[in-house]
């Protein structure tokens, strides 16, 4: 209602044209109606909804799926075997997929002319990319080893497919649906920049430990649409200056050990990733991401093999809708992954 309803309201015939994934759908579903019948199709309206006052039941899942590969080409140097250069070109590529399920229905059988309806949207993201990694190690001592990475931008060529389809259930009209067109969208994402610090502790047959310092900033993350369309050039500039204002630095810490016992190996670690959005954000959690990892190994002279076992938890939150003028539910969301790798090799 907020679309069709600002800058003096929108004509019928231009309502599904403009907001083919919106407002049009539930104009085709007769969820919404001219608030003054006695317009004509091509006058610009306002609109009033079946259910203005709320007072419904409002659920959302939403599922995902996608993978992630990454080819990249390697070379290392060093010089007195004290100090090693690497540096390597990666070429990723990705795929994301995901359908959205927002339903409201009138549980209470309160609300005259309304039972349900759905909106499902499904959305088809694919990419492929470039990056380059630089980074140093220097042996101060045989057991103190620091070193210093570069990750440069990752720049991918991003294609986003989208589509979205209302169904919906009334007293008047019975079952009605609308369905948008197929969305397609090509741009450009460039990452942001990472630089990392670390430091190991080497104790020749006993193991080692080592710790990792990143530091994000994901606000120089932007958008590239490739266009010469003004509105398209605008929503550019409105998306790269939304990232600089929400998102901001972060802290990542990793600490790694490994015990040698003979043949055998025992590895524990934890990881800390910092929130990404900048302090102050409404809408976020702490957001940040936590790693716990626990491992076994054994290394003979002519086969490996290795387990581990992996926890990761966070918070996110989400909410089913947007509205500038007005607060909208709020979910928090506690998310915990178990995970378990195992690894066989015959080195030959």
């Amino acid at each position: 209602m907020e679309n069709t309803n600002s800058n003096g309201g929108t004509s019928p015939d231009n309502l599904y044209d403009n907001f083919s994934f919106g407002a049009g759908l539930a104009w085709d579903a007769y969820l919404i109606n001219p608030a003054d019948t006695g317009l004509s199709g091509s006058t610009p309206q306002q609109y009033t909804s079946l259910i203005p006052n709320g007072g419904i039941w409002q659920s959302k899942s939403t599922t995902t799926a996608g993978k992630y590969n990454d080819l990249s080409f390697s070379g290392g140097a060093n010089y007195e075997d004290k100090v090693y250069l690497g540096m390597s070109i990666g070429f990723p590529s990705l795929k994301f997929r995901s359908k959205s399920t927002y339903t409201e229905e009138d549980t209470k059988n309160s609300i005259d002319n309304f039972n349900q309806f759905s909106l499902i949207e499904n959305l088809t993201t694919t990419g492929n990319g470039i990056n380059a990694k630089l980074g140093i190690i220097y042996r101060l001592k045989n057991w103190l080893r620091i070193g210093a990475a570069i990750h440069a931008p990752t720049v991918f060529f991003m294609n986003d497919v989208y589509t979205a389809d209302l169904s919906a259930n009334t007293d008047s009209s019975g079952y009605s649906e609308g369905n948008s067109p197929k969305g397609i969208f090509k741009y450009r994402l460039a990452t942001p920049w990472r630089a990392v610090g670390s430091i190991a502790f080497v104790f020749k047959k006993l193991g080692f430990l080592s710790v990792d310092y990143e530091f994000v900033d994901y606000g120089i993350a932007a958008y590239t649409f490739n266009t010469n369309d003004p509105f398209e050039s605008a929503l550019e500039n409105d998306i790269n200056q939304n990232i600089s204002a929400i998102y901001g630095t972060t802290n990542n810490i990793r600490i790694g050990a490994e015990f040698k016992l003979e043949a055998f190996r025992i590895r524990g670690g934890y990881a800390i990733y910092g929130s990404p959005f900048k302090k102050g954000v409404t809408f976020s959690t702490n957001n940040k991401r936590e790693n716990l990892s626990l491992g076994l190994g054994y290394r003979g002279d002519n086969f490996f093999f290795d387990m581990a076992y992996i926890r990761t938890q966070s918070k996110n939150a989400e909410s089913p809708y947007t509205l500038s003028t007005e607060t909208v539910p709020l979910s928090i969301n506690t998310h915990i992954t178990n995970s378990i790798v195992f690894t066989v090799g015959f080195p030959f």
